[in-house]
């Protein structure tokens, strides 16, 4: 008996085991034999997962009603909701990819279906009620469930409530694929759950505009990140009637496609599996006129395998609505997210300019004429500490300032950098780029020489102002040595 059937292991989390020769769904076990057929075995989990298991991917309903009932995504235009089948449908390929995960977040007013798409999605697999996920969880329980679910999808409801700052936390925690470490009582590691499958979240509030209003560096995060808008649908904005219904259908009919879409793949086996993804990644770009960089290598990744499993599922009968308008609909929106990220994206001179905001009081500017004394502007001079030294500089009093350099406190703005999420060396190294690198040989100077405020040497980093993006910082000096030129006038 043993030579001839393998024993069943008792497994506590779901998805791809034995080097992809099993995935474990529900109660569910499906293996592929040596001689490339597929048989389930009903088998039962880890006392920790047993309970949940057979509640989340449970099957009812009639595998051909729910093909069937995708042809309503053809008739009515429904694309946001054909590309979130995709994603769905792919979550079990992500673990071939090396793309531990992704948040796809399904943006707009409501009245777009957001929430049906979302139960749409996991009624590939198992009872979208049950799947689903509310908005409000702790971190301890989105690793548990996302170890659970391990390569199928995930969907959260509403993180409009999600706080600005827990955003870009959440798209690292989707993407690094595996629990925070832990330790047993004896001092041991625990052995940390991992994933590799898609997150689709809903929300009234764009993301991006969350990660922006977090005040925090974002680019990393926004990569992290797809982000298409849904609009209002008037199917769900006429009445309640087709909602209702389609919530209905999906609430009865669930859990067989998966199945048949997880045993297909087991019949192509590890290597046509990788053949399948490498072909359709290759002829991607000649099919849709698309072009990624390689910082969209997240968003890349994922249209390509939503595109790659909808047209397997196609083949093999599984859904009956054509998905390549939902695609070239999600194409089509990344030129705007691309244009939204590089406008969200905050550059050196960007952060420089918010920290001379940030350090407005405890800055000097002192004018340079020729061979004059210098003079100190003193309606700005500090009362405390000098953070930032303004130095201009003209030829004789009846020029313009036309160069300049600009010193900041060099350990009070690298902490001020770091509070903010942004890397010091980034910085300097887009300032270099710029030739805008204005630092004393020395990397030392005196905030406070020529004012009366007496402090000693600090280490320092130097802008030039004669760069582009500070020109005006010279230009308001011209207008700041007028004023005080018409001040001292009007006291004689």
């Amino acid at each position: 008996l043993r030579q001839k059937r393998a024993m069943t292991n008792i497994y506590s989390t779901m998805g791809w085991k034995e080097n992809f020769s099993q995935f474990v769904i529900g109660d569910v076990i499906m293996r592929r034999m040596p001689e490339g057929n597929v048989e389930q075995e009903v088998v039962t989990l880890s006392a920790s997962s047993a309970r949940l298991g057979h509640e989340l991917y449970g099957a009812a309903g009639d595998l051909d009603q729910w093909v069937d009932f995708t042809k309503l995504i053809d008739r009515t235009g429904l694309h946001a909701h054909s590309f979130a089948l995709g994603v769905g449908l792919s979550a079990p390929l992500y673990a071939f990819t090396g793309l531990k995960g992704l948040t796809v977040s399904l943006y707009g007013p409501t009245g777009g279906g957001k929430t049906l798409a979302q139960y749409w999605v996991q009624s590939i697999y198992g009872n979208p009620d049950k799947l689903h996920f509310a908005a409000k969880f702790t971190q301890n329980t989105l690793f548990s469930r996302m170890g659970l679910y391990a390569h199928m999808p995930m969907t959260i409801d509403e993180v409009t409530m999600m706080d600005d700052k827990e955003v870009g936390d959440f798209a690292y925690w989707v993407s690094q694929g595996r629990d925070k470490a832990r330790m047993t009582r004896s001092a041991e590691e625990r052995d940390a759950r991992t994933w590799a499958a898609p997150v689709v979240v809903s929300t009234n509030k764009s993301m991006q505009s969350k990660l922006i209003a977090s005040g925090l560096d974002t680019d990393a995060q926004m990569a992290r990140i797809l982000e298409v808008s849904v609009p209002a649908h008037p199917m769900f904005m006429k009445d309640s009637v087709a909602g209702r219904r389609i919530y209905q259908f999906l609430m009865g009919n669930y859990g067989h496609g998966g199945l048949a879409f997880i045993s297909k793949l087991l019949e192509l086996g590890p290597d046509g599996v990788r053949a399948a993804i490498a072909q359709a990644t290759s002829s991607f770009t000649a099919r849709y006129k698309a072009k990624f960089s390689g910082e969209e290598r997240f968003w890349e990744q994922s249209i390509i395998l939503a595109d790659l499993a909808s047209s397997l599922a196609h083949e093999w009968g599984l859904i009956k609505h054509d998905h390549r308008p939902g695609i070239e609909w999600v194409l089509a929106q990344v030129g705007a997210i691309r244009r939204s990220v590089q406008e969200g994206r905050l550059d050196a001179f960007d952060m420089l300019s918010e920290y001379l905001n940030d350090t407005a009081d405890a800055a000097v500017t002192v004018m340079h004429t020729g061979t004059q004394k210098p003079v100190v502007d003193f309606s700005r001079l500090p009362r405390s500490d000098v953070r930032v030294r303004f130095d201009v500089y003209r030829k004789t009093a009846g020029d313009q300032f036309n160069h300049g350099t600009v010193l900041l406190d060099r350990a009070h703005f690298r902490r001020w950098l770091s509070g903010r999420g942004a890397d010091y060396k980034t910085f300097m190294q887009e300032l270099a780029d710029e030739s805008a690198v204005a630092t004393p040989a020395s990397k030392k100077a005196y905030l406070g020489k020529d004012t009366p405020i007496k402090l000693g040497q600090s280490y320092v980093v130097g802008v030039n102002l004669n760069h582009p993006r500070l020109q005006g910082i010279l230009d308001e000096a011209d207008q700041n040595y007028e004023n005080m030129a018409l001040g001292q006038l009007k006291a004689v």
